[in-house]
């Protein structure tokens, strides 16, 4: 049996204050291509998951976050089909305060931002399925653990 080498990752959950949140629609990714997510990205080497969150928070959206503004709320296993790209530990995040307005920073990588309501039971359709899993778990003031599992 070999090691399990999951990759940790970051999702950013920005909540303004009229109950919106703001999704990404992906483009040219590779992955999940014209399906809505949060900005996210996978932590570096000698990274913490806070410092890839404020990372990725400027790099994706062009905010700057500090990190006592993160909240985790969520943690969970997403296992997938090597050619899918292998497994992950996701650490969602629920930002409320932050410096700048949200943009779309990488147009390459992003078609659109939307903002939807922060409604649980009533996602977009057409989000990426192991984000729309963990976004109801977002919402409690206890962080939820969830696995996901995508098979071909």
């Amino acid at each position: 049996m070999s090691k399990n080498k999951a990759v940790p990752s970051v999702f950013l959950i920005f909540l303004e204050r009229d109950g919106t949140i703001t999704l990404l629609r992906r483009n040219n990714t590779g992955h999940m291509d014209g399906k809505l997510g949060l900005p996210s990205g996978k932590i570096e080497e000698g990274e913490l998951p806070e410092e890839a969150a404020v990372r990725e928070g400027l790099e994706e959206v062009g905010v700057v976050i500090q990190q006592n503004n993160l909240e985790l709320v969520h943690l969970q296993y997403h296992s997938q089909t090597p050619n899918l790209g292998g497994d992950y530990v996701n650490f969602y995040f629920l930002v409320r305060h932050w410096v700048g307005k949200l943009i779309n920073n990488e147009p390459g990588m992003c078609s659109e931002l939307i903002k939807v309501n922060l409604n649980f039971n009533n996602l977009p359709l057409d989000m990426i399925p192991y984000v729309a899993k963990a976004l109801p778990h977002c919402k409690s003031d206890t962080i939820v653990y969830s696995t996901h599992i995508t098979r071909l």
